[in-house]
């Protein structure tokens, strides 16, 4: 239950990092020479960047490079159905502590900690 959240979470991810790199694609010719990585390279077109030019990988988890609070809201309703059953998950105030520790808004919110599992 808790890993087809995690699974749907993912999924949306993948669809929106595939949206915003087509945005703006790589330059085709750049990508087919060799030592010249492409003008742009997202989550949608890594099979064009060759894999020896990767230096690096950043993740965001905190939202700060791409809005993810819609994807945390369904996140956040999913795993409160499956732990809490039926009813309106309190993602306003659970909103209201982002950045803190994720047990301890749990705690001070009055909800189980199987919510982040």
């Amino acid at each position: 239950m808790i890993g087809q959240a995690r699974e749907m979470i993912a999924a949306i991810e993948r669809l929106y990092a595939s949206a915003r790199s087509a945005a703006r694609p790589a330059e085709p010719s750049a990508a087919r020479q060799p030592g010249r990585a492409p003008a742009f390279a997202g989550a949608g077109h890594d099979h064009d960047l060759p894999k020896e030019f990767t230096r690096a990988v950043v993740f965001d988890l905190d939202g700060v490079i791409v809005d993810s609070f819609d994807v945390m809201r369904r996140a956040f309703r999913f795993a409160y159905a499956e732990v809490m059953g039926e009813g309106p998950a309190p993602f306003e105030e659970y909103s209201k502590h982002l950045g803190r520790y994720f047990p301890d808004i749990m705690r001070i919110m009055g909800l189980p900690p199987e919510i982040e599992k």
